[in-house]
């Protein structure tokens, strides 16, 4: 082969070596452009669910604190209407134990109204003006219910004739006024009883006061009843 030829298939060899080259280097720079697009693409993919994790988890925990604030508010609520329920109760309670309480006093005071003529004026005495005093009606507007206030004033007004009913039983029993003795037991008895729950149920200090001294009155009335029967045993008379 001569000179000519061997340079032309020399120049088919290079021709088709720098062609290869040139493929080479075109489909690599193809295949790192594909990469770098690829990898744009899951770079924006990442960020957009990254996002979206990121809302997801905000909202979450949004739900989470809303659900937490109505539970607390709807405990509130309900621990509100029970407390509001209970003083409900305990006011009821309250005005039932202060109207039985005024029912009793008034019931004992009927029975002895019944029993004996007390409002004879050497029984009653003035006890009837005494129960209209101020101090009384002050102490009623204490209690905010009407009808229950009134009936603490005619509790009160009870425990004030009482008290005026005890005085004059004593001077009844000091005076040696012939009075029956099972007549004069019934009574004391009574206001006994009612001097006795006065004083455990007083409304106030000055009806706790007022309360004691008539248990007074009536232990010292009472005490001069057993004194006078024993004396009577003694005498043959009883």
């Amino acid at each position: 082969m001569d000179a000519a030829a061997w340079g032309a298939a020399w120049g088919v060899i290079v021709a088709a070596l720098v062609a290869g080259l040139v493929s080479a280097v075109v489909a690599y720079a193809t295949m790192k452009r594909d990469d770098d697009v690829r990898a744009k693409e899951q770079k924006r993919s990442d960020d957009i669910r990254a996002e979206d994790q990121k809302r997801a988890d905000k909202t979450r925990a949004d739900d989470q604190e809303h659900a937490s604030k109505e539970l607390q508010a709807a405990l509130d609520r309900q621990e509100a209407s029970t407390r509001a329920a209970w003083d409900f109760e305990r006011g009821k309670i309250r005005e039932d134990e202060g109207r039985a309480a005024a029912r009793f006093l008034l019931t004992r005071l009927r029975v002895i109204r019944d029993s004996f003529d007390l409002q004879s004026p050497d029984m009653w005495g003035y006890s009837v003006d005494r129960a209209k005093r101020n101090d009384v009606e002050d102490a009623s507007l204490l209690i905010p219910d009407s009808s229950l206030r009134r009936y603490v004033v005619n509790a009160m007004e009870a425990i004030d004739h009482l008290s005026y009913a005890v005085e004059h039983a004593t001077y009844i029993l000091e005076a040696g006024v012939s009075v029956p003795s099972v007549q004069r037991k019934v009574l004391l008895d009574l206001m006994r009883e009612v001097g006795s729950y006065g004083a455990s149920n007083a409304w106030n200090e000055e009806s706790s006061t007022l309360a004691a001294s008539i248990g007074d009155a009536i232990d010292n009335a009472y005490r001069q009843v057993l004194a006078e029967e024993e004396w009577q045993r003694e005498q043959g008379l009883g």
